[in-house]
């Protein structure tokens, strides 16, 4: 089952005026062994790493040159229709994303090196499970890249500063994703506006690590007040919208990653009732 996602970045300000960069991750799926650790290798960057058992990779990462990577699914089929059923017989069956990120990761250093990375191995890797990736760097570049289907786009966001998705591509078939169900649409919908509502005021502003961190923990156990769990960050058993299997999704873990200090916040469960706990590199 593929993992799903809210995923963002952003670029604050330092007292000194410099770059300080954030980002965020929500990892919504059926129940599946995760982890969180430290991956590195002779001649490769350390990072700080989040990963799922039944992916190769690393679902999302930031490594020690201050480059972090987040990925998320994105397709437009809706997995309860017999035809996508089909197609996603085995939910994991051709997914590069996490395996592009690991190489990204481990040998650059900045978002548009990552990016010729992703581009390239979309390209000569074959059909791929689509999916949208979140880049930043210490640099405060925002790059997000977007796959499905064989087609690729990709869009700068460095000049707003912050870039969120959930689950949706803005530069990808927007006639098919015009056309998805009402209920599709609505829990993707209400997470972006959510979250790039939040990312928007923070943004550009002078902020504390502490502050920036703490808000964008806040943001990770969002709900929507419906009762029916659609548009809710956090995830308790939400059917529609997160991922190719039509199965209940449950948000599994939450991180936040501080890339100016080389820190990963993150919780073992829903966030909105786990404690976090925090990895870094100096450590």
């Amino acid at each position: 089952m593929i993992s799903i996602c809210t995923i963002g970045a952003m670029r604050c300000m330092k007292e000194d005026g410099t770059p300080a960069v954030f980002g965020f991750k929500t990892s919504d799926s059926p129940p599946v062994l995760f982890w969180h650790g430290k991956a590195a290798g002779p001649s490769r960057h350390a990072i700080l790493a989040y990963g799922l058992a039944p992916q190769q990779g690393i679902n999302a990462g930031l490594n020690d040159q201050g480059l972090l990577l987040i990925s998320s699914y994105f397709d437009y089929a809706d997995p309860s229709e017999p035809s996508a059923l089909r197609e996603t017989a085995d939910y994991w069956q051709g997914d590069l994303r996490g395996r592009l990120q690991a190489e990204a990761l481990a040998v650059c250093t900045d978002a548009r090196g990552a990016l010729e990375v992703l581009e390239r191995g979309i390209a000569e890797g074959g059909p791929s499970i689509g999916g949208s990736h979140i880049i930043a760097d210490k640099n405060g570049t925002i790059l997000v890249f977007e796959h499905c289907r064989g087609r690729t786009a990709w869009q700068d966001a460095s000049s707003a500063g912050w870039a969120v998705r959930s689950n949706q591509a803005f530069g990808l078939f927007p006639g098919k994703q015009r056309r998805m169900s009402a209920r599709l649409r609505a829990d993707r919908g209400r997470r972006y506006e959510t979250a790039s509502a939040a990312l928007r005021l923070l943004a550009g502003r002078p902020l504390d690590s502490r502050t920036a961190v703490d808000a964008l923990k806040r943001l990770t156990a969002t709900h929507e007040r419906d009762g029916t769990g659609s548009g809710s960050i956090c995830a308790h058993g939400i059917l529609h919208g997160r991922s190719n299997a039509p199965l209940p999704h449950m948000t599994l873990s939450a991180m936040v990653w501080d890339v100016t200090a080389g820190e990963m916040h993150y919780t073992s469960g829903r966030p909105c009732v786990s404690g976090w706990k925090r990895m870094a590199f100096a450590e």
